[in-house]
C-alpha cells in the first residue's frame, strides 16, 4: 500500500508543485469572470432566440387566424351569393308567372270590352234604325261610330229605299189593267165617227 506523504501529518511531500500542482489548486490560466460572462451571453442569446421564436409563433398564429377568417368569410360570401342567386331565380320565375297572368287578364279584359262595345253599337244601330222606320235587318247595314253618324247613314238608306220602293210601285201600277170601259151608245159612236172623218151626216 502506498501512502501519500502529503496526507501524513508532519511529513512533507516530495512532489514538485511547479510540475505537478495539487488537484485542488485552481488553474491560473482560467479566468473566472470570463467564464461567467460567457454563460450570461449564452443565456441572453437563448432568451433572445426564445423571444424570436415566441414572436414568430405569435405572427404565425395571427397569420393562420387571418387566413382562417378569410376562408370563413369567403365561404360565407359564397353561400350568400348562392342564396341570392337562388332567390333571384325564384323571383324571376315568380315575376314571369305574374307577367303571364297579367297578360292573360289584359287579353280577357280587352276581349270583354270589345264584346261590350259591339253589343252597345248593335243596340245603338237598332235604336237609330227604328227611329227612321227601318227594319232590324237593315240596322246591321248602318255604318258609323257615333249616333250622329248612324242617323246620317240611316237617313240616306231610308231615302234610297223609299225611292226604290216608289219606282217599284209605279212600275207595278203601270202594268195593272185599267177599269173596264162601258159599251158606247149610238150617239157616242156617231160622235167618234165625226171626229175621225170630220163629216156630220145628221145634217143631211
Amino acid at each position: 500500500m502506498t501512502i501519500d506523504p502529503s496526507t501524513v501529518p508532519g511529513q512533507q511531500s516530495n512532489v514538485d508543485p511547479t510540475t505537478n500542482p495539487p488537484a485542488n489548486v485552481a488553474n491560473p490560466g482560467l479566468n473566472v469572470s470570463q467564464g461567467t460572462s460567457t454563460i450570461e451571453e449564452l443565456q441572453q442569446q437563448l432568451a433572445s432566440e426564445r423571444a424570436k421564436n415566441a414572436k414568430f409563433e405569435d405572427e404565425a398564429f395571427k397569420a393562420r387566424e387571418k387566413e382562417r377568417k378569410r376562408k370563413e368569410q369567403e365561404l360565407a360570401d359564397k353561400a350568400d351569393l348562392e342564396l341570392k342567386l337562388k332567390e333571384q331565380g325564384e323571383f324571376k320565375t315568380l315575376a314571369d308567372n305574374l307577367a303571364a297572368e297579367k297578360e292573360g287578364l289584359q287579353q280577357e279584359i280587352a276581349a270583354r270590352d270589345a264584346e261590350i262595345a259591339k253589343r252597345d253599337h248593335e243596340a245603338l244601330c237598332l235604336k237609330v234604325a227604328t227611329a227612321h222606320g227601318l227594319s232590324s235587318e237593315l240596322a246591321a247595314r248602318l255604318t258609323g261610330q257615333t249616333e250622329d253618324e248612324l242617323n246620317a247613314d240611316a237617313a240616306l238608306l231610308k231615302k234610297s229605299i223609299d225611292g226604290q220602293a216608289q219606282q217599284a210601285l209605279s212600275k207595278q201600277l203601270g202594268n195593272l189593267p185599267g177599269p173596264p170601259q162601258k159599251e158606247a151608245t149610238s150617239a157616242q159612236r156617231q160622235e167618234q165617227m165625226i171626229k175621225k172623218i170630220g163629216v156630220n151626216y145628221s145634217k143631211f
